[in-house]
């Protein structure tokens, strides 16, 4: 389970904090893997200066997830998105990557770079999230995200994609806008 949120757990979260001092503390608590488990899933989207509200929403979750669900975690979206802290993006990270259910999960790259792509048109996630489902195979949503997010991180960045070394130029309405830009601004365009 915590496994599924390491890719998103911020760089300077401090890894051995997060992977070995915590687990260790958290399993010789009473329903410890569920502390544990909550700790990566929340550590993953929050910054490192709302660690107060962070660990109110593990608590809360956690007690949650033990009255409600006898300590299981449930593969719903309204059951999960009803949890403490547990947002959309996050509940289907869990359904995705855990129970391995189709599921679309936008975040920043996902969403920006879909759009970049021209196969969504909204900023807003949650339309995003559904005018993805209906352009991509269903087998494919997660993978999309986990391949995406990657992509964003190391090659399409928000400031400065690298778009010369993009293996989607080709096919991007962004970079051949761009580029045809760049063309007429410095008279290199075909008249």
């Amino acid at each position: 389970f915590p496994a599924a949120f390491a890719y998103n757990i911020p760089v300077d979260a401090g890894p051995n904090l997060i992977f070995i001092t915590l687990p260790n503390v958290f399993n010789n608590l009473p329903g410890g893997r569920i502390w544990g488990t909550l700790f990566f899933v929340f550590m993953s989207f929050a910054a490192l200066s709302t660690v107060i509200a962070v660990f109110e929403n593990i608590i809360a979750c956690c007690n949650q997830l033990i009255e409600r669900h006898g300590g299981e975690v449930p593969n719903d979206l309204e059951a999960l998105t009803s949890l403490a802290g547990v947002g959309r993006k996050t509940a289907n990270v869990v359904r995705g990557n855990i129970f391995h259910e189709p599921s679309v999960v936008v975040d920043t790259h996902v969403k920006r770079i879909s759009k970049k792509l021209g196969i969504t048109k909204s900023d807003d996630p949650v339309k995003a999230e559904f005018e993805l489902m209906k352009a991509l195979p269903k087998d494919k949503w997660i993978l999309w995200n986990i391949h995406i997010i990657r992509f964003g991180r190391e090659i399409c960045k928000a400031p400065n994609p690298k778009c010369e070394m993009c293996f989607m130029s080709d096919i991007c309405p962004d970079y051949k806008a761009r580029t045809k830009e760049i063309k007429k601004s410095t008279g290199t365009q075909k008249r």
